[in-house]
């Protein structure tokens, strides 16, 4: 406890004395004022001026805040960017794949169209062999109708019988040589005709600029 000193003589005063031992003065007790206390309350509901650590938070949560939004942007722009990207390079290798197949389309019809041609050129080729060599009738080709000598050192082909067919190949299932109408023309019989070759039991004769094969059961070969 703290010691009490006399207001009049300054001598210590034993505690719970009322006069002073030394001079008899009564001792008057100060009470203590109480101090006051710190508004802590009121300042504390306070609003906030700005100012002090208050000032450096307000800070710190704004550029959390950006860099949170810049976070989000850029990742959203990379997440677009890799779509796009993905996207058009998608849209390139479809194109790609198309002008492949086009091609692809267009050398398999070039190769069928070969084909087709070189077919009907074949099929031309063995319907003349197998087509009817037709005449006209009349004075103007009645010429062309006599037999033809090959000449005098050349062999010939001598018919041998009437009404012998002169064919477009060596076979009996070939065409042979007719009139407009449809009925056979043949050299007559005794008639020279030129000779090319012989094949199996057939001679190769011309006849009218034309190659045909006259069988030799109704035809021999003179020299």
């Amino acid at each position: 406890m703290s010691q009490i000193h006399c207001t009049n003589c300054g001598n210590i005063i034993p505690d719970n004395s009322a006069f002073c031992p030394n001079c008899g003065q009564k001792v008057i007790v100060q009470q203590p004022q109480p101090q006051p206390q710190p508004q802590y309350t009121q300042q504390y509901q306070q609003p906030y001026q700005g100012g002090g650590n208050g000032g450096n938070n307000g800070l710190l949560y704004g550029i959390i805040a950006l860099l949170c939004l810049l976070l989000v942007g850029g990742g959203a722009y990379y997440f677009i960017s890799s779509s796009n990207e993905k996207e058009e390079a998608q849209a390139i290798a479809a194109q790609t794949q198309q002008k492949e197949q086009e091609k692809q389309m267009a050398e398999l019809k070039e190769k069928q169209e070969k084909l087709e041609e070189e077919n009907k050129k074949l099929t031309e080729e063995n319907a003349k062999k197998n087509e009817k060599v037709i005449v006209k009738e009349g004075a103007v080709h009645g010429a062309e109708h006599r037999a033809v000598s090959a000449g005098a050192n050349k062999a010939k082909v001598v018919i041998n019988g009437d009404g012998v067919r002169l064919r477009f190949a060596p076979s009996l299932n070939s065409g042979y040589l007719t009139w407009a109408n449809g009925q056979t023309r043949s050299p007559k019989k005794g008639s020279r005709l030129e000779y090319v070759s012989q094949d199996g039991d057939w001679y190769e004769v011309k006849y009218l600029n034309h190659t045909f094969y006259v069988s030799k059961e109704f035809s021999y070969l003179e020299y």
